[in-house]
């Protein structure tokens, strides 16, 4: 698997959830480790809102 494809998120599944700012801090701050964090919260942070844009592209980054 090439790098770049960890960065690429599943197709998202709908319909969308929604989740608050507040619970995905809290959520980044309790995945102690990036490998953690991408397996567990990039999903979410990606298809979560658009209030969530920001932290799908800090994930991806």
């Amino acid at each position: 698997m090439a790098s770049s494809d960890l960065l690429r998120p599943d197709p998202a599944p709908g319909p969308w959830q929604r989740c608050s700012p507040k619970q995905t801090k809290v959520s980044i701050q309790e995945k102690n480790t990036w490998l953690n964090f991408r397996k567990r919260m990039h999903r979410i942070l990606c298809y979560c809102t658009v209030i969530h844009t920001e932290f799908c592209i800090f994930a991806a980054t």
